[in-house]
Formats: structure tokens, C-alpha cells, sequence
């Protein structure tokens, strides 16, 4: 399962990074008042383990995204990608 850094609370943020980046890249936009911010480490980055596929597309990090959102109790969200992460979006 994919992990994530979190902070703040009100209406929920998924920050979702590009390729060669991480959760971390997103360090500034951590802190937004009145939001939840979640940056999410992709399958394959950081301490989240490698995608159960051999070829991972778009569609299976967004399968990884519903995953986690469903683990954090995130029924609605707004999405920011860069990148790989547009995609995913």
C-alpha cells in the first residue's frame, strides 16, 4: 500500500508528484489553511512498495490513489498533479 505525508485539516488536498520526484517535493504546499493536505508516495517511491504489475500505467496508480484514499477515510478530494501525478489525476 502506497504511503503518504499529511497535515492540517479541513477539506481534503491529494498532492500527487511526478516521476523521479516524491512527497517530499511538495515540502511548500504542505501548510494550506482550512485543508488537509496528503501527499501521497507513488508505487515504486519512497517507502511505498513497487506496483503489483509488472507494467504499471496510469490506471494502475490511480487504482493505488482510490486505495489509499479509501485507507485515509477520504471520500472527496481536490487532486494536484505534476507530471506523472497529472496523469494519475
Amino acid at each position: 500500500m502506497a504511503g503518504f505525508l499529511e497535515q492540517g485539516s479541513g477539506t481534503p488536498l491529494m498532492l500527487l508528484h511526478g516521476i523521479s520526484s516524491g512527497a517530499a517535493s511538495w515540502h511548500k504546499q504542505m501548510v494550506l489553511p482550512g485543508c488537509r493536505v496528503l501527499a501521497w508516495e507513488m508505487p515504486g517511491y519512497g517507502e511505498s512498495p513497487m506496483p503489483g504489475v509488472e507494467r504499471a500505467n496510469a490506471g494502475d496508480y490511480a487504482d493505488a490513489l482510490a486505495q489509499l484514499l479509501d485507507r485515509a477515510g477520504v471520500r472527496r478530494t481536490i487532486l494536484v498533479g505534476h507530471s506523472l501525478g497529472a496523469l494519475v489525476a
